[in-house]
């Protein structure tokens, strides 16, 4: 991850991951682990929390339309960086 947050009290695990690639690449694929991630960690922490955050730059809005319907789909949360509300999303996702 970019980012982890454990919080031991609430037993919650708050992974960020950010995704900027402008060139050629594989970031679609990149998307589309999420729902491996969160599955490994819940089978490795079956009674932890799991939040699992994607940062997006900007362009992954109109380059990326199918995986980000893919996310909405699966209910992974996702912030993009040019968010009006970006600080505020993000400190509301990651502790939740």
């Amino acid at each position: 991850p970019d980012e982890l947050i454990i919080n031991c009290t609430t037993m919650t695990i708050n992974w960020g991951e950010c995704k900027e690639q402008n060139g050629t690449g594989s970031v679609a694929e990149k998307l589309q682990t999420s729902s491996e991630k969160i599955e490994n960690l819940q089978r490795r922490f079956p009674s932890w929390k799991i939040n699992y955050v994607y940062i997006l730059a900007s362009h992954f809005r109109k380059d990326y339309e199918w995986e980000i319907s893919r996310l909405d789909e699966k209910g992974i949360l996702y912030i993009f960086s040019d968010d009006e509300n970006f600080e505020e999303k993000l400190m509301n996702y990651l502790f939740r």
